[in-house]
């Protein structure tokens, strides 16, 4: 795999099926020794994880023409994205049905067929609720999210159109993906108080491994702001001289 140039993610999941699998094997007798027993799996790369900054943020909300349905359409979708954690695949496969303005809440469809109900805020909701009315011939098996010829979104429409976005609103430094999107929404949850077993249910990971890579982008942010409004600091910490002269008793 690693030669066919998959992505070290990929590698690294498989690997764990196979020893999963020859684990489970040796344990009901059908393999005669344990063949994976001294394997080790291998590694992947620590990536950071790119956000957007909070002005990045309001830019790119902005950038959808409000004016057009499909302006209406994009920044109930991306605002959607940010708010819930969904994913891209999960935002696109919704229909009608599976969403619930009145109570603020979506049913996707996650890896592994695995359904979930993921809430989401009163700032989505009205930017929904102002596409649904856009769009209000959609019928109860129809896609939420429609292509000028109504039909279903894919995961490569919406990418194309963020990177558009990202283009208009010259957002620079980080790659304008709905993965971003996502990442982003995770570590604000966090810098706002959420925990992290509310995050992994609003994600659909099945480990905490992932979130705490979220936690720890959040804590860098976190050591930054207290750097520049450490309340001991700002309160006790002498003032550095000024204009070349020394403080009284130097």
């Amino acid at each position: 795999m690693h030669v066919a140039g998959a992505a070290p993610y990929t590698v690294r999941g498989t690997a764990q099926t196979l020893k999963s699998l020859a684990r489970f094997g040796f344990r009901k007798g059908h393999i005669p020794t344990e063949i994976t027993k001294d394997f080790t799996l291998p590694k992947v790369p620590q990536v950071i994880v790119q956000t957007f900054s909070d002005e990045q943020l309001r830019i790119l909300l902005a950038a959808p023409d409000q004016r057009r349905w499909v302006g209406v359409r994009d920044r109930a979708m991306l605002t959607l994205m940010l708010d819930s954690l969904a994913r891209v695949s999960e935002v696109v496969g919704l229909n009608v049905e599976d969403v619930d303005l009145n109570e603020r809440c979506i049913l996707v469809m996650g890896k592994g067929r695995k359904q979930r109900e993921i809430p989401f805020g009163h700032v989505a909701a009205e930017a929904m609720r102002r596409y649904a009315r856009a769009v209000d011939d959609h019928c109860s098996e129809d896609a939420f999210f429609i292509s000028y010829r109504g039909r279903r979104l894919t995961r490569e429409d919406v990418g194309s159109a963020m990177r558009g976005y990202g283009r208009k609103a010259n957002i620079q430094g980080v790659r304008c993906s709905p993965d971003t999107l996502r990442h982003t929404g995770a570590k604000r949850f966090i810098l706002n108080g959420g925990d992290v077993f509310t995050l992994q249910k609003l994600l659909g990971h099945t480990s905490l491994v992932m979130v705490r890579r979220y936690v720890e982008l959040a804590s860098v942010d976190v050591r930054r702001q207290h750097e520049k409004f450490s309340p001991a600091d700002s309160l006790l910490r002498r003032p550095r001289p000024r204009n070349g002269w020394l403080s009284a008793g130097s």
